[in-house]
């Protein structure tokens, strides 16, 4: 089987929807970044990719790409608690 980095995207953003769950933040964070080089318009990816990156501590990223998330799909900002809506495109942590 090919490796992840060869994947179709649409297979890569497959895996990296079921790495987060099993502990792999690392790996998914890797995934989501991989499938937005090739889909920078998915919404959804970045949506994840910013719950992921705030989880991990990567605080001025996760709303960087809450706010794209939002930017390309405005139906999104329903799925951002309040809290991180205010912060979204906030410099500080």
């Amino acid at each position: 089987m090919p490796s992840p980095s060869i994947q179709t995207s649409g297979r890569r953003y497959s895996i990296s929807r079921s790495s987060a769950p099993q502990g792999s933040t690392d790996e998914a964070i890797d995934l989501y970044r991989r499938v937005l080089v090739t889909k920078p318009e998915d919404a959804g990816a970045h949506l994840n990719l910013g719950f992921l990156l705030l989880d991990s501590g990567e605080a001025r990223e996760g709303r960087a790409e809450l706010a794209t998330a939002v930017g390309l799909d405005p139906s999104l900002e329903s799925r951002i608690p309040d809290e991180l809506v205010v912060g979204v495109g906030a410099t500080g942590p």
